[in-house]
């Protein structure tokens, strides 16, 4: 299903909540139905009467044409929401029944036992169950009957009995007749086939059959004054498939215009995904506005996404659609692994874009996707979870739909194009027309030719969060032999990936480029790579074939002017070019590299830092804006608006910039301008710096407790000393005491090298110093202060220029 809530426009069987009604829904586990273990329903015939829509009423029969698996059967627990039972009969004979919510209990008058058939019919009707919290139900209103077949809220979360009484899971699979009366001059549409259409006085009645089994939440009916556009589709498989899609009469013209896409990526998908295996084709408009269901041959698509044409359409068209293969097709076995129906149908909307428009158009979207996942998601749904183990309030959250797919990004990479698309087709193979696990989909993958999938399965799909890798050292061997040093750390959980793979690249001073393709393992690894240049500078996924908490932008610079580079979170201001320079950023979700000095008053952003590579030749210089964003808004928006740097005590007067050369160096603070724009409490603004350098730069948080602002004593006694202001700008006064008959004689001050910076006699007697600064560099010093006797007192202050 597909939603639209919100800035969401999620996709698929499956709707997401608003954050706040999520929470307040928390259910604790799966729901287990074990009932088809022993009763297989084999049929369900649905005699749905419209002809009271005028009162938003509707009057049912439904027949369970059912079998037994084990011995002893003497009841059976059919779901139904709502509506009030007339009456229940077994074989033609009356049968007792009693209903405890939505579970009606019938009892068989004689027990059956193994492949036993037996045929019961419940007459029911009145209201359907509304919750207005809720998208899923039937929908009966005068002129427009239309369903939803899953809940957001209900467990579970399949919805058939929403209008016909069953065994309302993911495992139990069934056939369908549907005799839909109306009013003469609606026209109803169910799943399947078109077996009879009569005409009458006072009524219409139409009959499908659908000879495909399905879940419940699949099964499905519209009824309006719909017309039809049709084709026929030719399948791989040789047969004509036929395309039924139905609007009202002043949306078919929009409709033909917004599916103009819908043939093409039909081919594409069985070319990639195997053959076609329904009746048709369809497509329904209805006055949804919520989103799209993917309800078998007779898809739910909200007719006002028709106004936006086939730019507006094409993803969701595309997204129900893929669905016959994943949902329909291979359902789920649970909710919990829900990405295995909507993960997928998701990721066809990026291979939409693959194959229609072009290979930039697809990174764009896995990009996108991404970096809205890393900011987002465990914000979002309250923390990290893996994708085949979902809670059950957010089954159709984004950890169901955009998360497994920027991870079955990842799973084609370790696969390989090829042997990615043989997998899926023995997935359908292997599964049609069943239910299915993760586990399920590993082994197809494995018996199709993809290597590490049990490293893939472990590290992506059943742990939650993300690995994070970073190069430590590039270290020449001898000759072109070369050793580069990785490190691996993690976002959101403690595990660590096994045989990750990764484009590794190389550049020379020339800017000229050599790939390697190379595999990380562990928390420190190093492998030994032969190169024909000469290295500058070495890096991972430049392709960006692997998804993971580094997210980055490269490119030639040959003229002065901005770029903006918002994955990076950086904006390059190039002053001066002469020759073609390159440059890298990347924006690293982790925490960088502890300072090295213990005379520091700086505390390190503990979640994210920038890596910046570049062919930075003689006469070019470039300004970096970095912009810091710790605001917390609610209800969530896109990655421009906040919960990057949460990590730390927000004071922006306190926002410092840092770098560092190499993992050699140690953090040291760079001349900047910090720009704190409308306010200084919003936590959001930009800190500039002038002249952009190759290594790490990393946002600090001056730490008052180090910087001696509070009288703290230090050295003999209680020999104690303040620095005001801290920071300091101009100058700073120092105020010292010491103990006894100790008179302030030499004040020292240091950088964090311990290299001295100034070195000052204090006059007799006096009890503070006034010493300027305007010379010194920005950055963290120690001023340290000795008596006539011998006494020290110290303290560490901060330096910065506006």
């Amino acid at each position: 299903m597909k939603c639209f809530l919100n800035r969401l426009l999620l996709t698929g069987a499956a709707f997401v909540l608003t954050t706040a009604y999520v929470a307040a829904q928390t259910r604790s586990s799966d729901y287990l139905d074990t009932r088809s273990d022993s009763i297989d329903i084999l049929h369900y015939t649905i005699d749905l009467n419209l002809l009271n829509d005028n009162q938003q009423k509707i009057a049912a029969r439904t027949d369970v044409h059912l079998k037994a698996k084990v011995d002893g059967i003497n009841r059976i627990v059919l779901d139904l929401k709502g509506y009030e039972v007339d009456s229940v009969k077994i074989g033609g004979g009356f049968a007792s029944f009693t209903r405890q919510g939505e579970k009606m209990r019938i009892e068989f008058v004689s027990n059956l036992n193994e492949n036993d058939e037996s045929l019961v019919s419940i007459w029911y009707g009145g209201s359907p169950f509304v919750n207005q919290a809720d998208f899923g139900r039937l929908y009966v209103s005068p002129g427009f009957t239309y369903n939803i077949g899953v809940s957001f809220v209900e467990d579970p979360h399949n919805f058939g009995r929403a209008w016909f009484p069953c065994f309302d899971n993911f495992v139990e699979r069934s056939t369908y007749t549907c005799r839909i009366s109306t009013r003469p001059d609606l026209v109803a549409y169910a799943g399947g086939t078109l077996v009879h259409d009569t005409l009458l006085v006072d009524r219409r009645i139409r009959t499908w059959e659908l000879t495909s089994e399905i879940p419940t939440y699949l099964a499905s009916v519209a009824s309006a004054s719909f017309e039809e556009l049709r084709d026929t589709f030719q399948s791989i498989s040789n047969a004509k498939i036929p395309v039924v899609l139905a609007a009202i009469a002043a949306d078919t013209n929009a409709l033909k215009a917004a599916f103009v896409n819908l043939e093409p990526i039909f081919h594409l998908f069985e070319a990639h995904f195997g053959p076609y295996r329904w009746d048709r084709v369809g497509y329904v408009m209805v006055p949804f506005t919520a989103g799209a269901m993917e309800h078998a041959t007779n898809i739910a698509f909200p007719r006002f996404l028709l106004g936006y044409g086939a730019d507006g359409c094409d993803h969701t068209m595309a997204h129900e659609l893929a669905h016959h293969w994943f949902g329909n097709l291979v359902t789920c076995e649970t909710a919990s692994e829900m990405w295995l129906n909507e993960g997928f149908a998701k990721y066809t909307e990026f291979l939409f874009d693959e194959w229609l428009k072009d290979k930039a158009s697809y990174e764009a979207d896995v990009r996108k996707n991404h970096l809205e996942l890393l900011i987002y998601n465990h914000i979002r749904n309250g923390g990290f979870y893996p994708v085949s183990n979902i809670p059950t309030e957010y089954t159709y959250s984004e950890s169901a739909y955009d998360l497994p797919a920027d991870l079955i990004h990842n799973l084609r990479t370790y696969a390989g194009d090829s042997l990615f698309y043989v997998g899926i087709r023995e997935y359908m193979n292997s599964k049609a027309f069943q239910h299915a696990t993760s586990g399920d989909l590993r082994e197809a993958m494995s018996r199709a030719g993809a290597s590490f999938m049990d490293d893939f399965f472990n590290d992506w799909i059943f742990t939650a969060g993300w690995p994070h890798f970073a190069i430590d050292s590039l270290k020449k061997i001898t000759g072109n032999r070369y050793r580069v040093h990785f490190s691996q750390a993690a976002f959101g959980n403690n595990h660590t990936y096994k045989n990750v793979p990764f484009l590794l690249s190389i550049r020379d001073v020339s800017g000229q480029l050599e790939d390697h393709l190379i595999r990380i393992s562990g928390p420190v690894d190093s492998l030994e790579i032969s190169s024909s240049i000469a290295p500058l500078m070495v890096y991972l996924n430049r392709d960006e074939k692997i998804s993971y908490t580094v997210t980055a932008r490269e490119g030639f610079i040959s003229t002065a002017g901005n770029i903006n580079w918002p994955e990076a979170f950086v904006t390059v201001d190039t002053k001066q070019v002469q020759d073609s320079a390159f440059l890298r950023v990347e924006h690293h979700f982790a925490a960088p590299d502890p300072l090295k000095s213990q005379n520091t008053a700086y505390k390190l952003s503990p979640n994210r830092y920038w890596r910046v590579l570049g062919n930075m030749p003689e006469g070019f210089h470039a300004q970096a804006k970095f912009t810091y964003n710790g605001r917390k808004p609610s209800p969530l928006g896109s990655y421009g608006n906040g919960w990057l740097d949460t990590g730390f005590d927000y004071d922006e007067t306190k926002l410092v910039l840092l770098h560092r050369g190499s993992s050699r160096d140690d953090w040291h603070a760079v001349t900047a301008t910090r720009n704190t724009l409308a306010s200084l409490t919003d936590m959001f603004g930009n800190i500039v710096v002038d002249t952009l350098k190759p290594g790490e730069y990393v946002f600090a948080m001056l730490d008052s407790s180090l910087m001696a602002v509070n009288e703290v004593p230090k050295g003999v006694g209680k020999a104690s000393l303040r620095i005001l202001p801290n920071p300091a700008t101009e100058q700073i006064e120092l105020r010292f005491y010491f103990q006894g008959t100790g008179r302030a004689e030499h004040v020292t001050i240091l950088d964090q090298t311990g290299r001295v910076v100034r070195s000052i006699q204090i006059e007799q007697e006096a009890i503070s110093s006034s010493i300027s600064i305007k010379q010194i560099p920005a950055g963290i010093y120690i001023a340290r202060v000795q008596s006539t006797d011998g006494q020290v007192v110290s303290g560490v202050f901060v330096v910065q220029h506006p």
